[in-house]
């Protein structure tokens, strides 16, 4: 497989908010995952009673202005801590930030029976069932940062932007001594029961904002559990200079607008439009509004350890996102494992090997306690049938695997180690879904091309990044590009594997997109979303290639005509023996 260049690292649909259960329970997973080498630890029982816990809220000054109302912001926090600390116990802190705590299908759980009356006229909400109440009787104090101008918060949300990261990184200034906070009544509401040791954990955008504030280096945070988690806005909404479907037109103020508290939306419509404005809905190019959400450009700061967690079936915050966050991550020598199950846009089940595996994790990084987590494999995959582990991801034990697009005497579009053919297979129209795209794989049609490999001799693991090399001629300004990758069973019954899409345009450069002459030759590279699957025994790999892909991406009405140039087109994967 070929380095990685800068635009393939900066580069990425279902619409709607990003929210995920806290609790909820990994959709698909069909069975209770294995004990793994991550089970080094006995689940510790609790030392502090639970039911005396104290529970408070202060609002945190922070050092900006995102709303313009001449003040600095103040962050609401709900707090819980064991009663001890009232009393001179020192302990660490778990953190969930969000922008969601004002939502009546916010994270939290209503299992739990401690909840904080929120000021200003907004409904009391519960503290997470499974973070709150499983670590504060362990020892630790666990908060809920709320977003600036979400819940009680002030300022403006900004989508990933930098005030988002500047709301919690002033609450972990608070815990530090370095900023100030007061109760409601205004009396001053010091943290000196909290050790210099902050974890964050949570699942969507509450784990995209860890990611966010791990990014800026700061001291305190140790470790953080991304759980299907941002680490690039623009993967979110785009894919390699195309808009994604749900995520293409004003999505920045969308779901700015959607998590804002009463007071936000008064306040905050300027600062909106101007987001609009500066996405670029218009080209689907990468900028600096993007670079500035773009976590992963600052993975040289990191120094928290990365616990990365997502599901295989997650097609809201792709496997994208945490499958670039961990190649950033590597090339800086991060401490940081991976947690692959089989659900969706979800956490995996809070009891079991994962719940110990956090725990570890946390007790390790943040109380010193040497629990052997970082000496077993960095890497666990869950799947129906059982557990997988090794030592990095992609498997090392496997190699990368190039396979040549080409075609057969019939004209059948094949899969080869070698070049073995040249000329061109041409797509005329789009794809009307993608049962249908995938389907009868050696028919040959205009809406698409499918390109077969010879059958597997004996099961294959996909594992890591899959991208594609594809040289093109358009016979427009324009080149829509789409590629799914699937196993066929030897009855040629289809089993999707991951796709992605592309803008022609965007050959050169995700910066800057360039209309295409038609006739022209052109080369272009774009990954796939990562993961981790058995091809079984004598299943086929097979790309599907096509226009306008009809539910992922945005709809290029220019983009008519496409002829892929066999022999120096190419997929590139990483395979191990199963």
């Amino acid at each position: 497989m070929k380095p990685r260049n800068l635009k393939r690292l900066l580069a990425a649909a279902l619409a709607g908010p990003i929210i995920i259960a806290s609790s909820a329970v990994a959709a698909n997973a069909e069975t209770t995952p294995e004990p793994t080498p991550f089970d080094d630890v006995a689940d510790i029982e609790p030392t502090y009673d639970i039911d005396n816990a104290i529970t408070e809220f202060v609002y945190v000054q922070s050092d900006m202005d995102s709303d313009g109302d001449g003040r600095p912001d103040r962050i609401g926090v709900a707090i819980m801590r064991p009663a001890e600390t009232d009393h001179g116990a020192k302990v660490p802190v778990i953190a969930q930030p969000s922008p969601y705590y004002n939502l009546s299908s916010s994270s939290m759980s209503a299992q739990s029976d401690f909840h904080i009356p929120l000021a200003d006229g907004f409904e009391p909400r519960h503290f997470s069932s499974w973070y709150g109440n499983y670590f504060v009787p362990r020892g630790y104090a666990y908060i809920e940062p709320e977003m600036q101008g979400t819940a009680s918060s002030e300022g403006c949300p900004t989508t990933g932007g930098v005030e988002d990261t500047q709301s919690v990184t002033a609450v972990v200034d608070w815990l530090a001594g370095r900023t100030t906070a007061t109760y409601a009544d205004g009396t001053e509401a010091v943290a000196d029961w909290a050790e210099p040791a902050v974890g964050m954990i949570g699942g969507s955008y509450n784990g995209t904002l860890p990611n966010a504030v791990a990014a800026t280096g700061i001291e305190e945070v140790k470790a953080i559990v991304p759980v299907v988690a941002i680490s690039s806005w623009y993967d979110y909404t785009r894919a390699e200079g195309v808009g994604l479907r749900g995520w293409d037109r004003a999505y920045v103020r969308y779901l700015a607008d959607f998590v804002a508290n009463p007071r936000a939306r008064s306040l905050c419509q300027d600062v909106w439009n101007q987001m609009v404005a500066d996405a670029d809905d218009a080209t689907h190019d990468y900028n600096r509004f993007w670079d500035e959400r773009n976590y992963r450009t600052d993975a040289d700061q990191v120094q928290a350890a990365v616990l990365h967690v997502h599901g295989q079936n997650d097609h809201n915050v792709k496997t994208t996102h945490t499958g670039r966050w961990w190649e950033a991550l590597a090339q800086h020598d991060v401490d940081q494992k991976l947690y692959l199950h089989p659900g969706a846009h979800s956490e995996p089940p809070n009891t079991g090997p994962y719940r110990q595996l956090v725990h570890n994790w946390f007790d390790h990084f943040l109380k010193g306690i040497d629990n052997g987590v970082l000496d077993g494999p960095d890497v666990i995959v869950d799947r129906a049938s059982g557990t997988d582990h090794y030592d990095h991801w992609p498997n090392p034990a496997g190699s990368d695997v190039t396979y040549y697009l080409g075609e057969d005497a019939r004209g059948v579009g094949t899969l080869s180690t070698n070049p073995s053919s040249w000329g061109t297979h041409r797509v005329t129209a789009n794809p009307p879904n993608e049962s249908t795209m995938l389907s009868n794989p050696t028919q040959l049609r205009n809406d698409r091309r499918v390109f077969l490999s010879e059958p597997m001799r004996g099961a294959q693991q996909l594992s890591g990044i899959v991208d594609i090399d594809v040289t093109f001629s358009s016979a427009t300004s324009s080149a829509a590009l789409g590629a799914v990758l699937v196993s066929y069973d030897p009855a040629g019954n289809a089993t999707f594997i991951t796709r992605n899409g592309a803008d022609g345009k965007n050959y050169q450069s995700l910066w800057n997109q360039q209309a295409l002459t038609p006739g022209a030759t052109y080369e272009m590279n774009f990954e796939l979303q990562p993961r981790d699957v058995i091809i079984p025994d004598g299943h086929r790999i097979g790309v599907v290639l096509v226009m306008n892909h009809p539910t992922l991406t945005t709809f290029d009405s220019n983009s008519r005509t496409v002829d892929f140039h066999l022999g120096a087109s190419a997929l590139n994967l990483h395979l191990t023996p199963a």
